[in-house]
């Protein structure tokens, strides 16, 4: 019923209901009043319905009422991209330890520039880094060496562009990736302890890789491969367990970006595996346990140093090009390190479970590291036979600290030909002087330390004994020439 008829309805009922003869003359005229105001509405409401009408009618109203249904839609799509639920950011990457910004060496060989520091978006900025330094290619037969962190407090050690490799390369390495400390009882925190590592310089990065026995809270769930720290007696002392998978994830994510000092470097990522199934009891679950290592991965796929024009670096097979060729060849590669018996995922047995690529850690890993002396209980490390030609070693860093001078020449030149690693305390750092004797006298390439826990003063003389690089070479004579 229309707008018209509506009133016309409305005034016929209400003259029906005036009263006839002798009736209630208040109430009849009340009746009458309201039936001649409504009669005069009559003739005003027919020519707003027709008006209403024809405007509707009209190309204007037409036109008018399309922009009103668009500008209505326009902001309903607004509101819902206003809305909407925004997408979780990056995690925060928190302050590194501080590290110096020494005066520039005097009286060394070539040239030395340090670069400026790039911002890092709502992240304070690394005190003595720097972004990234060519010094590599300079066109000259030597050069003074002052990649990454800025020039040394110390004159800064010559040495020819064949030489930077990394046999002849001591990197500052991280103990611990993805724990913030302090030891022991604290805790992991897998992305923002690994990009604090990363922020501040660090190309080395260890992963103590174990298992829990039973379910329990903050931790990964039983026989799943995980981060843990265990004390002397092997009782777990770490508040909770960390993630494989989210410091993978984090090197993917900002290793390789310009925001990290030295982040054309290659990162090395060694996978220390502490505990796993017995490999000769139980081969079914210590294979199936490596698989799930390998598949915690997988977001360095992009990196993984593989085929290359140098050839194909996968399955540790071609390990003796990898420590003799220049570092620049690696620039924007992870290089994967394993002290694990990865051959059975190259079995050639017909019943032998089948692993795809992302699933198989022997494609991971580029490089096997033996345990240097069966003296040593290090993890599932084990001694090469004595037909393997060792590309990379893991030794107890106290048993090296303690040999007699005669003894440690001979081990810095084994040194010469192979990597090697020092592992020392979980629960404390080498002092200066240890680190000290490591590089110039054992000729070590790695030794891995705690930059967390310890005071930024801690931190700072050990960084010092590497003249605050990241990449610092092997003294002369200890090279690989």
């Amino acid at each position: 019923m229309g707008l018209l008829d509506q009133v016309k309805g409305k005034i016929t009922s209400l003259k029906g209901k005036i009263p006839q003869g002798t009736v209630d003359l208040a109430k009849a005229q009340v009746l009458a009043n309201q039936a001649k105001i409504l009669g005069a509405v009559t003739p005003i409401a027919s020519d707003l319905s027709k008006k209403v009408t024809g405007f509707f009618s009209s190309t204007t109203g037409i036109i008018i009422i399309v922009v009103i249904v668009l500008a209505l839609i326009g902001l309903g799509v607004g509101l819902y991209f206003y809305l909407k639920p925004k997408s979780s950011p990056p995690p925060q990457l928190p302050t590194a330890p501080a590290l110096p910004t020494p005066a520039a060496p005097s009286g060394t060989s070539g040239s030395a520039t340090t670069p400026s520091t790039p911002s890092i978006p709502s992240t304070a900025a690394v005190p003595g880094t720097t972004a990234n330094s060519d010094d590599f290619d300079t066109g000259d037969s030597d050069f003074t060496f002052t990649e990454g962190f800025q020039a040394a407090a110390v004159p800064a050690q010559s040495i020819t562009a064949e030489e930077v490799t990394l046999l002849n390369l001591q990197p500052l390495a991280i103990k611990d990736a993805g724990f913030t400390g302090p030891y022991p009882n604290g805790k992991y925190d897998s992305e923002t302890a690994t990009a604090n590592a990363l922020k501040a310089g660090f190309r080395f990065l260890t992963l103590h890789i174990d298992y829990m026995d039973t379910n329990k809270n903050e931790y990964a769930a039983r026989n799943t491969p995980t981060l843990l720290v265990r004390g002397p007696d092997g009782a777990v002392i770490s508040g909770n367990s960390g993630d494989i998978g989210l410091v993978a994830k984090t090197i993917a994510n900002f290793a390789f970006r310009p925001e990290a000092p030295n982040y054309e470097r290659p990162i090395i990522l060694y996978l220390h595996i502490n505990r796993a199934p017995n490999r000769v009891k139980n081969p079914g679950d210590y294979i199936r346990f490596l698989s799930k290592i390998a598949k915690a991965l997988n977001p360095l796929a992009p990196t993984h140093l593989g085929l290359t024009p140098l050839g194909n670096f996968t399955r540790q097979k071609l390990e003796g090009v990898l420590l003799t060729t220049p570092i620049h060849s690696f620039e924007g590669n992870t290089i994967i390190l394993s002290n694990a018996d990865t051959s059975m995922f190259r079995s050639k047995n017909p019943s032998a479970e089948r692993y795809n690529p992302a699933e198989d850690l022997d494609f991971w890993v580029n490089m096997r590291v033996y345990l240097d002396s069966e003296e040593d209980t290090l993890g599932i490390s084990t001694a090469a036979p004595s037909d393997i030609r060792v590309s990379a070693v893991v030794a107890d860093l106290n048993r090296l600290l303690a040999l007699q001078p005669a003894k440690k020449d001979t081990f810095a030149e084994k040194n010469k030909m192979r990597y090697s690693i020092a592992l020392g305390s979980r629960l404390t750092n080498p002092t200066p002087a240890d680190i000290d004797t490591s590089l110039n006298q054992l000729g070590l390439n790695a030794v891995p330390i705690d930059i967390f826990t310890p005071s930024n003063a801690q931190v700072l003389k050990l960084t010092e004994e590497y003249s605050h690089m990241p990449y610092r070479p092997k003294p002369a004579a200890l090279r690989n020439v």
